[in-house]
């Protein structure tokens, strides 16, 4: 293991204790997978939608929804790393979830999910025991995102947002969840205006799996359930107890 990643490891056992010690070190492959496996997710809540990120107008670029007809595009614009395979898109679109797209010079170069009714925390990628968020009528929750590398950092996330939730009901409340590794992405949507409501841990040990969570990082962590679990979005959702302060913590 190189030294600075050995540094990077220290200051986080040192600012949020073994488990993120734990997780880095599991997220950098450096643990067997199936003995221990740990992981986590950010759920994030749309706050107030942040103008100022969307000042520039990107010139040269189409927004629609994508029917089933275009998976081999979707496929298309994730290069030669699959980080969803058809077999996924087919379900989400059997299953009658939205999938939206941005267009440069007429190909998909940015898509994202919007999925109504309920959305699955994945974890590692595989169909083992994962949480099931129940979502009500006017809950939405954003997800199975892609943005091709050669758009990233170009303006293209907000502007694909905002094509979307303008096609929604005033009262709809977005979510989404981000790997609290993938930094990028965490920056990307608070700086669009999402805020952090709770996070989730997955701890795999053997066959055991456990999920805990806690709606920040001074709240403490209670067990969510054992295996496959179902939970109501909305007994997190509280934006009466401020959720803008865990912004400097995660940005």
């Amino acid at each position: 293991m190189e030294l600075g990643r050995i540094k990077r490891l220290w200051s986080y056992y040192k600012k949020d204790g073994v488990y993120e010690a734990l997780y880095r070190l599991s997220a950098y492959g450096y643990l067997p997978k199936l003995v221990l496996f740990l992981s986590s997710k950010h759920v994030l809540a749309l706050a107030k939608t942040n103008q100022r990120c969307l000042k520039h107008a990107l010139v040269g670029y189409e927004f629609a929804r994508a029917d089933a007809s275009l998976i081999d595009d979707l496929l298309a614009c994730q290069g030669t790393t699959i980080d969803t395979p058809r077999a996924v898109f087919e379900r989400f679109f059997k299953q009658g979830h939205h999938c939206y797209v941005a267009r440069k010079d007429g190909k998909i170069v940015a898509y994202c999910w919007v999925f109504k009714g309920n959305y699955v925390l994945s974890f590692d990628r595989s169909e083992r025991p994962l949480i099931t968020l129940v979502l009500k009528d006017n809950e939405a929750f954003f997800g199975n995102g892609f943005i091709a590398e050669k758009y990233r950092l170009k303006g293209v996330f907000p502007n694909l947002l905002k094509s979307i939730t303008g096609l929604y009901p005033d009262d709809t409340r977005f979510f989404s969840s981000v790997d609290p590794i993938n930094v990028n992405s965490l920056r990307a949507h608070i700086r669009y205006g999402f805020v952090a409501i709770f996070n989730v841990r997955y701890l795999r040990i053997f066959s055991l799996n456990l999920f805990y969570g806690n709606r920040g990082s001074f709240s403490p962590l209670s067990l969510l359930g054992i295996g496959a679990s179902r939970l109501e979005l909305s007994q997190f959702y509280m934006p009466e107890t401020g959720a803008q302060s865990e912004l400097g913590r995660l940005a």
